[in-house]
């Protein structure tokens, strides 16, 4: 039997026979207009929203020698408009104005919500001399100077008073022409700081820009670089080389260009050609290593290839392991060599590029109790002096030490402090998370001891959007 499911503008879901188009069944299930309807793989339930944002549930039920529709549970779980639904593996993926994708199932009792927050990097930090961030938005960039505290004792607990506020020094953007001829933004696909703060790297759709900045008397100097070569090819990645004081681009089409940036006359000085079987797919994450002698590039297939720095320029040195999952963040640990690389299943891999081999990190954390049980991906990865290792994801910063002393020892003290760990011999893993940010989209060091943290406010979002469906809940006036 076909059956045809409608909503319509007074919030009634109605059943149609597809046959000889009788009507079989009709709920009035919201109220306001339908704008979703979406159907499990076994066509025995039925979910159905719309700018009535409350998600309702219908279950096939046999009565007697018939079925009927039987309204179950009700979900509210989106502040706007619903505008689709989709299930998955039994799961309920819905999103709609507020711009959030929501991953919803029972049993248990679960809701997962990702936020609309744009790909890694849109956050990078100068070094501790310049004092800058960039955070790079959908069309536009900003550049602001971070503020300076007071010096303080090392044992000392508590918020630290700034010396002076951060101040914006500019706001960027690229303009080109909308299908009336008008000036409008484009939207950034990259950017770029180098760590002096001395270049800014944008790139769209249409090709990139280079420019110089200079603060000189706290007023900024912003100038472009004019006649940049294949400044109009279309670009997806970038990362600034400050040991060799290079920029490397990743074009759309899979190349590399490598930029001189020396005496303030940029040029090029190598094309890198990705031969077959080093990616599949467009550069997904660049990364260059601190100490300038790596660069690693990656594609949404799980290709990871790097390249090592040498007189001649840069020239292949390993392809990693293929994984079954995409890699979300990647970094490189000047100090020890390593590339630690997070994919989308919540796996880490830490590999030894002087030894071309995967350490032990990654059976470890796999081995951990609560490692698995994570609902956002990594986002960025990061070390201190101490060679700990930096994660973050949506809502939590996680911070991985290795110890190696006596294992009771050790053992004792992570009980004291009440973290996980897990013992392999004398090597002991050490994990700490704190769990206390809504939309965390950057954790960065600046120096030694300070570390910058950029978070999204949720209502933030919201207030952009228009007033949403408003009903009289029971107690309201």
């Amino acid at each position: 039997m076909i059956v045809y499911l409608v909503g319509d503008s007074r919030g009634v879901l109605t059943l149609w026979d597809g046959k000889i188009g009788a009507q079989i069944e009709s709920y009035q299930s919201h109220h306001a207009d339908i704008t979703a309807i979406c159907v499990d793989t076994n066509e025995c339930s039925i979910y159905a929203a719309g700018v009535d944002p409350l998600i309702s549930n219908y279950e096939k039920v046999k009565v007697g020698s018939n079925f009927r529709w039987v309204k179950s549970i009700q979900r509210k779980i989106h502040e706007h408009d619903v505008r689709t639904m989709v299930i998955h593996k039994g799961r309920l993926y819905s999103a709609g104005l507020d711009s959030y994708l929501v991953c919803s199932y029972y049993p248990p009792k679960t809701l997962i919500k990702y936020a609309p927050i744009l790909q890694t990097p849109c956050i990078q930090v100068t070094s501790s001399t310049s004092r800058r961030i960039l955070l790079r938005y959908s069309n536009y960039l900003e550049v602001w100077s971070l503020s300076r505290t007071q010096n303080v004792p090392s044992n000392f607990k508590g918020i630290v008073e700034p010396e002076e506020r951060p101040k914006k020094l500019l706001t960027l953007q690229k303009l080109g022409k909308n299908w009336a001829e008008e000036d409008e933004a484009e939207s950034i696909v990259c950017a770029s700081i180098s760590s002096n703060g001395k270049w800014i790297f944008l790139g769209s759709c249409t090709g990139f820009r280079l420019y110089s900045f200079e603060l000189a008397k706290t007023k900024p100097k912003l100038t472009k670089i004019e006649d940049l070569d294949d400044s109009n090819v279309p670009c997806v990645q970038a990362a600034f080389n400050d040991k060799r004081n290079q920029l490397i681009i990743a074009l759309n089409s899979g190349k590399l260009i490598v930029y001189d940036l020396e005496n303030n006359d940029p040029f090029i000085f190598q094309r890198i050609e990705v031969e077959n079987g080093q990616l599949s797919d467009t550069v997904s994450l660049l990364t260059v290593s601190t100490c300038g002698k790596y660069l690693v590039i990656a594609d949404a297939k799980s290709n990871i290839t790097v390249f090592k720095y040498t007189k001649d320029g840069y020239s292949f040195l390993v392809k990693l392991p293929k994984y079954q999952a995409s890699p979300t963040a990647l970094s490189v640990n000047s100090t020890t060599g390593c590339l630690v690389v997070a994919y989308a299943d919540y796996k880490v891999w830490e590999y030894s590029l002087q030894n071309k081999h995967l350490t032990g990190l990654s059976k470890k954390l796999e081995s951990t109790p609560g490692w698995k049980v994570r609902t956002h991906t990594i986002r960025s990865i990061t070390f201190d002096s101490k060679q700990s290792i930096f994660l973050h994801d949506d809502s939590s910063i996680i911070v991985i030490v290795r110890e190696v002393s006596g294992a009771k020892e050790v053992e004792k003290k992570l009980k004291k402090e009440q973290s996980m760990h897990n013992g392999f011999g004398e090597d002991v893993l050490q994990i700490r998370s704190i769990s206390k940010y809504k939309h965390l989209v950057h954790l960065g060091n600046v120096a030694e001891d300070e570390f910058v943290a950029v978070e999204v406010n949720p209502l933030s979002i919201l207030k952009n959007l228009p007033p949403a469906f408003a009903q009289k809940t029971f107690g309201s006036k």
